[in-house]
């Protein structure tokens, strides 16, 4: 008996629909994922080019913690700084309360801005942030006396510690002293010492503002690198669905086509009977 085989129609026709059905298991595939590429297999050039742009992307979102907690220590600091600086206005107000006071009041004020320089040093003390304190000598090594903060693998910024306890400010218990012969030395070391507090006030604002507009950067570079990625993977919907409706089209006249080559080869077999 002699081999039986489709006709060169039929062949072309089996094949154009195997490719079309191929086409919607595809098209289909991308509809029900969002993505056009979703494997290696898919587009091996493009999943890789995306696959090192999320990369990098998930590398910068670990560092956006990183300044963001770097932002919050700094403000710490430049908060208790402002705190700092309202205990020595109160240093100042009963320095110039003592300029019109008797020798005993005077002691009595003196005292009490004595007292006032230890609540100083204890707020200092206190001003550590994640186990950073940028204000307070740290001769016992109790926490960290500088900031590092990393931008990326390469770039980072550190941010050392500047001693404002009240010896390092010139106004030590010691050093109080409202008698009459020594009260305006006394009131010109204090207004020094506000003076100091405000520029490391603004020395530390600046470095907030450093750190915050690194942030920024860095949270509109990782939007932009997802934004690029997304390009390379995510299919566009809209041309999916127009070409599942072409597809499925074509499957239709592909199945009639194999319909009528059918039609065909049974109008030579009546020939035969």
């Amino acid at each position: 008996m002699a081999d039986i085989s489709l006709t060169a129609g039929m062949r072309s026709n089996l094949l154009t629909l195997k490719t079309t059905n191929s086409l919607i298991s595809r098209t289909e595939g991308r509809l029900s994922s969002g993505r056009k590429i979703n494997s290696i297999l898919d587009n091996a050039v493009g999943y890789f080019k995306a696959k090192g742009i999320f990369d990098r992307s998930e590398d910068l979102e670990g560092y956006k913690d990183e300044i963001d907690q770097g932002i919050s220590t700094v403000k710490a600091t430049v908060q208790a700084i402002e705190a700092a600086t309202k205990i020595v206005e109160q240093m100042a107000g009963l320095a110039q309360e003592a300029l019109n006071a008797d020798a005993t009041n005077a002691t009595t004020l003196q005292a009490k801005a004595v007292a006032l320089t230890t609540a100083l040093d204890d707020l200092l003390r206190d001003a550590s942030f994640n186990g950073v304190n940028l204000l307070y000598d740290n001769s016992l090594n109790i926490y960290a006396t500088s900031l590092h903060v990393d931008f990326t693998d390469d770039t980072f910024t550190t941010i050392n510690s500047v001693d404002t306890t009240s010896a390092a400010i010139g106004i030590t218990g010691a050093s109080i002293n409202f008698g009459a012969l020594t009260i305006q030395t006394t009131i010109a070391s204090i207004e020094a010492a506000l003076d100091t507090l405000d520029a490391r006030g603004a020395t530390f604002a600046t470095d907030v503002s450093l750190l915050q507009v690194r942030l920024s950067f860095t949270t509109d570079f990782v939007n932009t690198l997802e934004e690029a990625g997304d390009k390379i993977v995510l299919a566009d919907l809209e041309e999916e669905s127009a070409n599942l409706l072409a597809l499925q089209t074509r499957q239709q006249l592909g199945l009639q086509a194999i319909s009528f080559a059918a039609q065909s080869e049974q109008s030579i077999l009546s020939l035969f009977r």
